[in-house]
């Protein structure tokens, strides 16, 4: 099917989007992180062409802390994620063969050094078809996807607890 120098756009490859993120650093070696569904390879393309390259172009050279997740890698990240709405798994399936997330899509998480990442998430709630954006503060990376509704929502994540956050959908950054 696809191999991971499979050129997803100008700047972006598959393997780029699969091999970031520290649970695949820590168990690259016994957790095949390759999607399975030529959707999750289309959605991962899409996502490249619609947003990434587009904040690239403006921004500066990105820096991925977390892309695509496969079944048995999102089995081993502890905390900090939640599958079924997240859409780090694009198309993927689960064992019973139901869709990982049934929002679809896909989704990455970024940010840009020496860039503020409100400046970066006003831009792209202005400038692309994302689907939604997680905002966890200006020093913090940016949860970013893109989908079959392209909703354009924008949830501002705040901290509460030291530890967790609570989600508050907002319509814009002003």
């Amino acid at each position: 099917m696809f191999e991971q120098n499979y050129q997803c756009s100008a700047n972006f490859k598959l393997k780029d989007i699969i091999h970031c993120g520290e649970t695949w650093k820590k168990y690259k070696h016994i957790v095949n992180n390759m999607p399975k569904e030529e959707e999750t390879i289309k959605a991962i393309s899409l996502l490249c062409v619609n947003i990434l390259e587009p904040v690239q172009l403006e921004f500066n050279k990105i820096i991925l802390t977390y892309g695509f997740a496969s079944y048995d890698l999102t089995k081993k990240i502890k905390n900090r994620i939640y599958p079924k709405l997240d859409q780090h798994s694009g198309y993927e399936k689960n064992k019973n063969s139901e869709y990982i997330c049934k929002r679809l899509g896909q989704a990455v998480d970024f940010y840009i050094p020496g860039k503020n990442s409100k400046n970066i998430a006003k831009w792209i709630s202005l400038n692309t078809p994302f689907d939604r954006l997680y905002f966890y503060g200006e020093d913090r990376p940016i949860h970013v996807s893109i989908g079959p509704e392209n909703k354009k929502q924008i949830i501002l994540m705040r901290k509460y607890d030291n530890k967790k956050y609570i989600p508050k959908i907002i319509k814009n950054f002003d």
